[in-house]
């Protein structure tokens, strides 16, 4: 599947974080966008705002889609720190050129399941 769009609510615990909000993912022809809108909370009560865009180039590598971070638009109110980022999320959020490997598959019921090192990121429902 090399072109899809996919928006939905994610929760991601890790340690002393936890992120909930939204990620909206576009693709169409080798071109891409990752909006994700949330919160971060951590154990001493204090919280982050990520309101950040992610410009991509989607190829593939061996027949394994691999997104490549071009551009990371971060909004007036993103004011979250890269150290704090990267504790839930990989560098590809943060820092642009780098890459990550997913894994694309489709359930019997047409919803896409998106997944990174054979654990699942996203269900997108829908498509």
């Amino acid at each position: 599947m090399d072109n899809f769009s996919c928006k939905e609510k994610l929760s991601v615990e890790r340690k002393e974080n936890s992120f909930a909000g939204i990620i909206d993912i576009k693709v169409i022809k080798g071109k891409g966008t990752l909006r994700i809108d949330g919160i971060i909370r951590n154990s001493t009560s204090s919280s982050y705002i990520v309101q950040r865009t992610v410009i991509l180039d989607a190829e593939k590598e061996n027949s394994r889609p691999t997104w490549k971070s071009r551009k990371i638009i971060t909004t007036h109110i993103d004011d979250v720190t890269d150290e704090t980022l990267v504790t839930l999320f990989p560098s590809f959020y943060i820092k642009p050129t780098t890459l990550t490997n997913i894994d694309l598959n489709t359930l019997s019921d047409g919803t896409l399941v998106i997944t990174k090192s054979h654990l699942p990121y996203l269900y997108c429902s829908g498509l």
